[in-house]
């Protein structure tokens, strides 16, 4: 574990910002490739072409006109998945999805498109302008492991059934994988000679994962038929719905609730959604109100409805289909009244019908329902630093808040005391803490990273949630 704070976490000069928007936002961006970990192959020279890419994406994000844009789809991606944090997805993902994958501004061009036009890249002579369309062209994708031998993993490809030979390089993940697995991973490079040019997600084989992921990626592409932005050049259809489905792939891998997902991949994936697999809409319901005496009483005896008196509002919670207990129950709307007005407030049309459906049986002749109005969240406007400087204060407040503390910590301590301890970990090989502790090496490997952990919460505010370390060593039998 290295001893570089996370994004997400306080930075260590002691200013109470987080270190990405603090020492963390000057530092220089870097792909280059420690000695011992370099290869002594074509990838290497990917790494060193990432490098100059990294470089220009940093000056479009403070110089380029359509910055703002950028930056935002940028923060967002960070604030759902953590990179480079443990629990979230490894830079190896992040980094080549913000500079070959997301399409920005007017051009909807990517950053490594730009850096091709760019006159960095005229600059360049073979096969670096080769190399460089392979990074452009390449997308994360699922993909079946259908054999190995010393040198080479063939994998076949979900969606299309392309063959795939790639090179080994030795890495952890290569050695402990099996035939029939399924990753979700990055290939870059010519079919017949390609590289694993991201950290995998691997999972054992299982006929319905399989069978959901076949009908998964076919929706994916049958939908990026219809995007009005699609390319003239119909090959690159798997390609571009593949870049442009990244976050709804790694929210359903690392079951992230998608309630409030990143407006541009909504634009252009047209495949995020919320926790019920519903396309997003901003849905209003408006009923007036004709017999007010028995309104609030026969509102919080509707199923799942509780009066918030804060708020002063009626929140609607349901159930998911998260299988995640602590994903279990989402707010699934919001109503209040406002004069005459009832008004029921939810983000998609299914719950907006829902919702609808359940004041209309519950309160009957006492309301009279006027309409429903709803938004696509691709047309509303990006938020103002007034408007984000507002909702970050009333997000700083409400986690000072200590009963919002304790819900926090009891939820920080089921994580890593019932979903950690089962999870495939990068920095263990790809195996769960359980079964790592039960080799002599494996018990090194898990020692470092919960070091590592403890580090960490040792340099966060004491008002941020933290898990007892030597509660984690007794269960994993570490210590007595």
């Amino acid at each position: 574990m290295s001893g570089k704070p996370g994004r997400n976490e306080p930075c260590p000069c002691g200013s109470g910002k987080k270190y990405k928007k603090c020492c963390g936002a000057q530092e220089k961006f870097d792909c280059a490739i420690p000695e011992e970990f370099k290869t002594n192959t074509i990838l290497d020279e990917y790494m060193i072409l990432m490098q100059g890419i990294g470089l220009f994406g940093q000056s479009l994000r403070q110089f380029d006109e359509e910055r703002r844009g950028l930056n935002k789809s940028v923060r967002d991606f960070e604030e759902c998945f953590c990179p480079g944090d443990l629990g979230g997805v490894p830079d190896s993902i992040f980094m080549p999805w913000y500079l070959l994958d997301l399409r920005f501004g007017k051009s909807q061009k990517t950053v490594c498109e730009r850096f091709i036009e760019s006159e960095y890249a005229n600059r360049l002579r073979e096969p670096g302008p080769e190399l460089l369309n392979n990074l452009s062209n390449s997308y994360l994708a699922f993909y079946l492991l259908k054999g190995f031998s010393d040198d080479y993993l063939t994998f076949e490809e979900i969606g299309t059934r392309k063959k795939w030979i790639t090179r080994r390089i030795n890495d952890p993940y290569e050695r402990a994988s099996k035939t029939g697995d399924l990753w979700y991973v990055r290939l870059i490079g010519n079919a017949d000679e390609a590289y694993v040019f991201s950290a995998p997600y691997i999972f054992p084989p299982d006929g319905k994962m399989l069978k959901d992921i076949r009908g998964g990626v076919e929706f994916q592409t049958a939908k990026w038929s219809e995007y009005p932005g699609r390319s003239l050049d119909q090959s690159r259809d798997f390609c571009d719905s593949s870049k442009a489905s990244v976050i709804f792939w790694l929210s359903n891998i690392l079951d992230k609730p998608l309630e409030m997902p990143d407006r541009s991949a909504i634009t252009h994936a047209r495949a995020v959604v919320n926790t019920d697999r519903e396309k997003l809409h901003f849905s209003e319901i408006f009923f007036k109100i004709l017999y007010p005496e028995n309104i609030q009483k026969k509102l919080s005896g509707i199923k799942g409805f509780e009066y918030d008196k804060e708020t002063k509002q009626w929140m609607w919670f349901k159930r998911t289909k998260k299988n995640i207990k602590m994903y279990s129950k989402t707010i699934g709307g919001t109503v209040k009244i406002k004069g005459s007005l009832l008004i029921a407030e939810t983000n998609s049309l299914p719950r907006a019908l829902k919702i609808k459906a359940m004041i209309q049986k519950a309160l009957g002749t006492d309301v009279e329902y006027e309409k429903i109005e709803a938004k696509d969240m691709a047309s509303l406007p990006p938020l103002s630093k007034e408007e984000q400087e507002i909702i970050d204060k009333k997000t700083a407040e409400l986690n000072s808040d200590p009963e919002i503390q304790v819900l926090l910590q009891k939820q920080l301590h089921d994580y890593y005391h019932k979903s950690w301890l089962r999870q495939k970990i990068p920095a263990l090989g790809y195996i769960t803490p359980y079964a790592a502790a039960k080799t002599k090496e494996g018990r090194k490997l898990l020692e470092k990273l919960l070091e590592g952990i403890e580090e960490r919460q040792n340099r966060s505010p004491d008002n941020v949630g933290k898990i007892d370390i030597n509660e984690l060593r007794r269960k994993l039998k570490l210590i007595q």
